[in-house]
Protein backbone atom coordinates (compact mmCIF):
# COMPACT_ATOMS: atom_id res chain seq x y z
CA UNK A 1 0.00 0.00 0.00
CA UNK A 2 1.00 3.44 -1.02
CA UNK A 3 0.89 6.29 1.52
CA UNK A 4 1.95 9.82 1.51
CA UNK A 5 1.08 12.88 3.13
CA UNK A 6 0.07 15.78 0.83
CA UNK A 7 -1.46 19.18 1.34
CA UNK A 8 -5.13 20.89 0.63
CA UNK A 9 -4.34 23.98 -1.30
CA UNK A 10 -6.57 26.94 -0.62
CA UNK A 11 -9.56 25.58 -2.79
CA UNK A 12 -9.52 22.25 -1.10
CA UNK A 13 -7.67 20.58 -4.34
CA UNK A 14 -4.98 17.96 -3.41
CA UNK A 15 -2.31 16.51 -5.90
CA UNK A 16 -2.46 13.18 -6.26
CA UNK A 17 1.26 11.57 -6.37
CA UNK A 18 2.32 10.60 -9.48
CA UNK A 19 3.88 7.35 -7.85
CA UNK A 20 0.16 6.69 -7.07
CA UNK A 21 -0.68 8.09 -10.69
CA UNK A 22 0.94 5.61 -12.41
CA UNK A 23 0.13 2.53 -11.06
CA UNK A 24 -3.83 3.44 -11.19
CA UNK A 25 -2.58 4.81 -14.36
CA UNK A 26 -4.37 7.60 -14.09
CA UNK A 27 -4.08 10.33 -17.12
CA UNK A 28 -5.45 14.00 -17.44
CA UNK A 29 -9.13 13.96 -17.76
CA UNK A 30 -9.51 11.06 -15.78
CA UNK A 31 -12.99 10.26 -14.05
CA UNK A 32 -13.02 9.15 -10.56
CA UNK A 33 -15.75 8.86 -7.91
CA UNK A 34 -14.87 10.56 -4.26
CA UNK A 35 -16.63 9.57 -1.56
CA UNK A 36 -17.15 10.18 2.19
CA UNK A 37 -17.94 8.23 5.21
CA UNK A 38 -17.53 11.65 7.63
CA UNK A 39 -14.68 10.07 8.67
CA UNK A 40 -12.57 9.92 5.61
CA UNK A 41 -12.54 10.20 1.61
CA UNK A 42 -12.02 7.78 -0.84
CA UNK A 43 -11.01 8.22 -4.47
CA UNK A 44 -11.55 5.24 -6.92
CA UNK A 45 -11.74 4.71 -10.47
CA UNK A 46 -14.82 5.72 -12.49
CA UNK A 47 -14.73 2.20 -13.29
CA UNK A 48 -14.80 0.55 -9.91
CA UNK A 49 -17.28 2.78 -8.40
CA UNK A 50 -19.85 1.95 -11.35
CA UNK A 51 -19.14 -1.47 -10.37
CA UNK A 52 -20.16 -0.84 -6.76
CA UNK A 53 -23.27 1.10 -7.69
CA UNK A 54 -24.11 -2.02 -9.90
CA UNK A 55 -23.70 -4.43 -6.99
CA UNK A 56 -25.90 -2.02 -4.80
CA UNK A 57 -28.46 -2.12 -7.34
CA UNK A 58 -28.73 -5.65 -7.74
CA UNK A 59 -29.12 -6.51 -4.11
CA UNK A 60 -32.99 -4.72 -5.08
CA UNK A 61 -33.81 -6.14 -8.74
CA UNK A 62 -33.76 -9.15 -10.15
CA UNK A 63 -33.43 -9.71 -13.55
CA UNK A 64 -31.93 -7.38 -15.59
CA UNK A 65 -31.28 -3.74 -14.21
CA UNK A 66 -32.57 -2.36 -17.56
CA UNK A 67 -35.68 -4.30 -18.06
CA UNK A 68 -36.24 -2.48 -13.93
CA UNK A 69 -35.60 0.93 -15.52
CA UNK A 70 -37.98 0.47 -17.69
CA UNK A 71 -40.79 -1.11 -15.58
CA UNK A 72 -39.55 1.75 -12.97
CA UNK A 73 -40.25 4.36 -15.42
CA UNK A 74 -43.80 3.03 -16.73
CA UNK A 75 -45.02 2.88 -13.43
CA UNK A 76 -43.69 6.69 -13.22
CA UNK A 77 -45.73 7.48 -16.17
CA UNK A 78 -48.80 5.93 -15.73
CA UNK A 79 -49.12 7.85 -12.47
CA UNK A 80 -48.26 11.28 -14.29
Amino acid sequence: MLAKKVCFDKNGRVAIPAQMRKVLNIKSQSEAVIKCDGKSITITSYEKGLEEALMIARKYTTGSLVDSLFKMRREDASKE
